[in-house]
């Protein structure tokens, strides 16, 4: 009879273990990596999150969907940096959608990304450009570090990502596929804002910055 007690109690203690381990966040479930926090999002209805020059304006016929950040004058060219700054020393994506209108210049290009200066200074941090009919540039720390002829036209719209990690390297994607992973690290210090510029006619949309 002791015996049976005993063997009673020791299947209560385990499932007495087994109930609590869920609520202490171990074993999966809502104990898992905490989702991203979205620190911006901007389909452009108007520009309130930037500060722009240039031709830079909303338009409301472009965009995917419309509204968008459009840059309608190669002349004058166009940019803009986000009013806030944002902290990537524990990573951060930033990610947008991008059509190029093709002029028929083998010299059109667009770039976004992170700037590495601060404002009101503009430099081409850690983003990717399209330049030309096809090639596809990653930049970090002011310069060309890849560059590579895309399939994916800039002609139509896509999406493109950069995310830091937090060991100061950074990928580079085209449609959630992933084009290049730098071995160099960023070099310029956090929190900067983002940088957006064209020398010719571009429409920005559905901007999402996430950290960790």
């Amino acid at each position: 009879m002791k015996a049976t007690m005993d063997s009673i109690i020791r299947l209560l203690f385990v499932v007495l273990i087994f109930a609590l381990v869920p609520a202490c966040g171990g074993g999966g479930g809502d104990g898992g990596a905490p989702s991203p926090v979205v620190v911006l999002s901007d389909d452009f209805a108007d520009l309130s999150n930037w500060t722009y020059g240039g031709s830079t304006q909303i338009s409301s016929g472009g965009g995917n969907p419309p509204p968008s950040m459009f840059v309608n004058n190669p002349t004058m060219g166009g940019w803009s940096v986000t009013s806030d700054t944002y902290d990537f020393t524990s990573g951060i994506t930033v990610s947008w959608h991008q059509y190029i209108v093709d002029g028929g210049s083998s010299t059109h290009n667009a770039y976004a990304g992170i700037n590495s200066a601060d404002s009101p200074l503009m430099t081409m941090g850690a983003g990717i450009q399209r330049y030309g009919d096809q090639a596809f540039r990653c930049y970090l720390n002011g310069v060309i570090l890849y560059s590579v002829f895309s399939t994916v036209s800039p002609y139509s719209w896509a999406i493109y990502k950069v995310s830091i990690f937090a060991d100061g390297t950074v990928a580079y994607y085209v449609n959630d596929v992933l084009v290049y992973h730098s071995t160099m690290t960023v070099s310029f210090t956090s929190p900067k804002n983002l940088f957006f510029t064209s020398s010719t006619y571009a429409y920005f949309d559905n901007v999402v910055v996430t950290i960790p």
